[in-house]
């Protein structure tokens, strides 16, 4: 069992400064119920 059959390649982040419309936006156009927010990353 590897990492990589479960991982998501290039999966998309937002940072803290995003706002939740965007986030909600990216979420509905992607299908996500869930985004990793990043910092210096």
């Amino acid at each position: 069992m590897l990492v990589r059959n479960y991982m998501t390649p290039n999966p998309i982040t937002i940072t803290r400064e995003t706002t939740i419309a965007d986030a909600l936006d990216l979420m509905r156009r992607h299908g996500f119920r869930r985004l990793p927010v990043m910092e210096n990353g």
